[in-house]
């Protein structure tokens, strides 16, 4: 995912959001990058033990994990995906840039995240 435009203000260092996964045998999987391996939920992952070093870093691409700040965007954004997906509400810290994605989509650029484990409630 590229962005379209990076903003001169700095985001916050740490915050929430939400990210789109691929969805397979009901594990987590990466949309573009690193398909292959799982994501956790519940722990902290950075995103170069899932980057998958063929992509280059250039003008618009920032590595590292891109995270919307609006659910309704990141739907939106994977409405467009070629597998199963979900949307997950992340933390994330150590973000770097902030910036646009797509229509306008704000999108977070942070080293880390963490999925929230989904929780179970009783009727």
């Amino acid at each position: 995912m590229c962005l379209q435009m990076v903003f001169k203000e700095k985001p916050e260092p740490t915050g929430m959001g939400y990210k789109g996964f691929g969805v397979s045998a009901g594990s987590l999987y990466g949309e573009i990058q690193g398909r292959k391996k799982k994501r956790p939920t519940g722990k902290w992952i950075h995103a170069d033990d899932f980057r998958d070093k063929r992509y280059k870093v250039d003008f618009g691409y920032f590595p590292y994990w891109h995270i919307f700040e609006y659910k309704r965007d990141a739907i939106g954004w994977m409405r467009w995906s070629d597998h199963n997906y979900t949307v997950k509400k992340v933390k994330y810290r150590g973000a770097t840039v902030k910036g646009t994605q797509g229509a306008c989509r704000k999108i977070i650029v942070a080293k880390e995240i963490f999925i929230i484990p989904d929780t179970k409630t009783e009727d």
